[in-house]
């Protein structure tokens, strides 16, 4: 069954993926209304409907009244160009591939729309991408979950060379690289990576050219080699997200990013919270490869030197060659391995402006350890620290890591800390890691955190950061 519509979801995504418009946008639908998976001459199936359906066409499965539909004749292959999936509006629906093969295969050369859904249990061999979704083109993933899927080789959930999802949950999926999502371009806004896993790199997600994470959630997840959450080699940007919970073997405990300098590769880190990462060798928050860029943001509580080399830490809270960090606060990350480490920041060289490292463990380097003459400060508190333009080499007094608002934790100023109204915003800045005013009194506090004039001093009374 056909019924004529306009596409414009279609229209939007495809603006933003460059690709130019036509009059198949302005589609049909082909009603699905058999939740079985083979011919049957009383209703439409899905894989009946890929095949009946015309590019820019819509698969509508939003009016059946089943949960699952199994695949029982292995993955299915979408060759249109363009092709919408459409869900349930209350995503009650999955497709289930049975762990006996891939869910979805797109060999066309647009967008592939999968809107409302649930994927799961996909799974591919030792060489193969793309455990339940797979496309050499571009996915556009809305309001759906990708969970339980398995991939050799890339993207246990879903593997295609443009990723966007939004409103989405990726979990429990697996892969050598890219446990959760893999790609060369990958667009995140307002996703849950959870406990996906990586042989190598990236177990919630990897890209080789661009990740972009937006007001998201990356937790739990793990690789037995490098990237717990995230693996990027060229341009990785984080904006408004949490980084929690993640774990590697060997470099990032939360994220990790190439170190080659060729092309001149970049890290950005903007009003977001990476806590409570382990890594094996260096860099338990973020290993930043070649060069760093944090503003307003919050690296705690992160481990590094949890393997099993002698001299396997470095950098706790950030390893990296080139640090710029602004209005930032670095404190309680730990390394656990005497020799040449340090607990909170580690790098060639560093510019560290209005900004907290405090509180850091490591052996012999508590909170920062810089190659000589290439630390540049002022405005921070860097408690432990030689460089005569740091303000202040004092306890910062904060409290501890909570929600304050904002959707991630940060760590509270407390009343009397030394902190208050003694920093500068060199990028004039409207607001602090929680989107509340940047400045409150004369100047702004040090760190990622401003205390408001109205805080609540009942939220942090007996809690200390000495």
């Amino acid at each position: 069954m056909r019924n004529s519509h306009k596409c414009s979801l279609a229209i939007a995504v495809l603006a933003a993926f460059g690709t130019s418009l036509s009059a198949d946008l302005f589609a049909d639908s082909v009603i699905v209304d058999n939740c079985g998976d083979s011919d049957d001459p009383s209703g439409i199936s899905l894989r009946q409907a890929i095949a009946l359906a015309n590019n820019g066409d819509v698969v509508d499965l939003s009016g059946l009244g089943c949960s699952t539909i199994t695949l029982a004749q292995g993955e299915l292959t979408v060759e249109q160009n363009i092709l919408e999936l459409r869900g349930p509006f209350d995503g009650g629906l999955t497709i289930d591939a049975h762990a006996y093969s891939r869910a979805i295969n797109h060999v066309g050369t647009g967008t592939l729309f999968i809107t409302d859904l649930g994927v799961a249990y996909g799974v591919v061999g030792a060489v193969e991408s793309g455990g339940c979704i797979h496309s050499y083109a571009n996915v556009e993933l809305l309001r759906s979950t990708i969970s339980h899927c398995m991939a050799g080789n890339r993207g246990g959930a879903a593997y295609a060379s443009n990723l966007h999802v939004v409103d989405t949950r990726i979990y429990d999926n697996s892969a050598n690289t890219g446990g959760g999502l893999a790609g060369s371009e990958i667009l995140i806004e307002h996703g849950d990576v959870t406990g996906n896993h990586a042989g190598i790199r990236g177990g919630g997600a990897s890209a080789t050219y661009k990740i972009t994470i937006n007001d998201s959630i990356i937790t739990g997840n793990t690789s037995d080699g490098r990237g717990g959450a995230v693996s990027g080699d060229y341009k990785m940007y984080l904006a408004r997200t949490s980084v929690s919970g993640n774990a590697a073997a060997g470099y990032g405990g939360g994220l990790y990013h190439s170190p080659s300098k060729v092309g001149a590769r970049l890290l950005q880190i903007a009003d977001s919270t990476i806590d409570n990462n382990v890594s094996g060798y260096r860099g338990g928050g973020v290993y930043g490869g070649y060069h760093v860029e944090i503003v307003g943001s919050t690296i705690s509580s992160n481990i590094s030197g949890s393997g099993s080399k002698i001299f396997s830490g470095q950098g706790a809270g950030i390893f990296c060659y080139h640090l710029s960090m602004k209005n930032s606060t670095v404190v309680l990350n730990r390394d656990l391995r005497p020799g040449g480490a340090t607990g909170g920041v580690q790098a060639k060289d560093a510019t560290i402006i209005s900004s907290i490292v405090a509180n850091n463990v490591g052996y012999p380097h508590g909170d920062l350890y810089v190659a000589a003459g290439g630390l540049t400060a002022y405005t921070s508190l860097i408690r432990v620290s030689s460089e005569p333009s740091v303000s202040l080499t004092v306890d910062p007094r904060l409290g501890p890591l909570a929600d304050h608002g904002g959707g991630r934790r940060t760590h509270a100023v407390l009343p009397g800390s030394p902190v208050i109204d003694v920093g500068s915003n060199p990028l004039s800045l409207q607001n602090d890691e929680r989107g509340l005013p940047r400045v409150v009194g004369l100047k702004p506090d040090i760190g990622a955190y401003e205390r408001q004039a109205d805080d609540d001093q009942l939220w942090y009374d007996g809690f200390d950061s000495s």
